[in-house]
């Protein structure tokens, strides 16, 4: 059976004007809660009203996050790097291979790496 998507505007109508019911939560698939807001009346309407204005303040990623099963966004970081930070760098390596530090080949999988960063 498909799910269908639930929207966040339509759940928080159903919590402000059905909430004391649990209509809000049967509609989310959450029937245990559902439950429990209808033998409490909605834990006496307060919680019920907590939800209502919770679903219209929460952002749409999240709300898909918890109730649609979406994928949650992920975080890049792209590292800049300043023209003088590279030939630096470059410095640094030359001076480890005058040393023995490190090989010619490391020297290079550095530098390689290095130049993937987008400079400033």
């Amino acid at each position: 059976m498909a799910r269908t998507k639930k929207n966040k505007y339509v759940t928080a109508a159903l919590a402000w004007f059905l909430g004391v019911f649990g209509v809000h939560r049967f509609y989310l698939g959450q029937p245990g809660l559902g439950v429990l807001y209808l033998c409490t009346f909605g834990v006496f309407g307060i919680a019920s009203t907590i939800d209502a204005i919770s679903y219209l303040v929460m952002p749409e990623q999240h709300f898909d996050v918890k109730h649609n099963n979406a994928i949650p966004p992920t975080k890049t970081t792209q590292v800049s790097l300043k023209p003088h930070d590279v030939a630096d760098e470059t410095n640094k390596q030359g001076q480890l291979i005058d040393k023995g530090l490190i090989t010619l080949e490391e020297s290079e999988r550095r530098k390689a790496k290095l130049l993937q960063h987008k400079p400033l």
